[in-house]
């Protein structure tokens, strides 16, 4: 009798061990069903972010040039400013005809097709008066905020206008802000910062 009494309780404590490692073995193909789930999950998220970070990229990159014709306006609009910074007095905002005759009278001889082109595309040339009534020129390039494209343009532009005419010639940014690479070049008085402000760039 005593034989079988142990008998059944180690059988009863093997059935209770077979049960309890059915729902470990139950319990684990729950936490990998949930480890699925969570990965999948986290896939999801992840193309998720990516398309929108698609989106805000395209929309960027179609504000972009918006934003970039706003501030070439605002700059145009206080083209006058940029003269009286420099002391001059403005006569006009050279148009692409005029730019584009400049050059066929000029000796652009190693100046590549696709700086001339640039040069005729460039945010403002303005042709202006010191106080003896000699003609300055004023490359200017207008940003938000102004980089090392803007500052380089800008000087290759005075650069070719006193090669093209002969006459003294000023490289200007016109900007809310300057990234800070151009910092030095902006101090030194290599380029003149003209500096807009958010009323500036208001719209009317």
């Amino acid at each position: 009798m005593a034989t079988n009494h142990r008998n059944d309780e180690t059988n009863q404590r093997l059935e209770r061990l077979e049960s309890g490692q059915g729902e470990l073995r139950a319990g684990q193909k729950d936490l990998w069903a949930g480890q699925e789930e969570l990965r999948a999950g986290q896939k999801e998220l992840r193309q998720t972010v990516a398309r929108i970070e698609r989106s805000v990229e395209a929309i960027r990159n179609d504000i972009g040039p918006l934003k970039a014709a706003h501030a070439r306006n605002s700059a145009l609009r206080v083209s006058y400013r940029v003269c009286e910074d420099l002391g001059l007095d403005e006569i006009r905002v050279l148009d692409r005809n005029t730019l584009r005759a400049m050059i066929r009278q000029a000796d652009t001889l190693g100046v590549p097709r696709n700086h001339r082109y640039s040069f005729i595309e460039a945010d403002a040339i303005i042709e202006a008066t010191n106080n003896a009534g000699e003609t300055h020129y004023v490359a200017m390039e207008a940003s938000f905020t102004a980089d090392e494209r803007d500052t380089d343009r800008a000087l290759r532009n005075a650069g070719y206008l006193t090669q093209f005419t002969g006459q003294p010639a000023h490289a200007v940014v016109a900007a809310l802000r300057i990234d800070n690479r151009i910092a030095d070049v902006i101090t030194s008085g290599q380029v003149h910062w003209c500096r807009l402000d958010e009323e500036d760039l208001q719209i009317d």
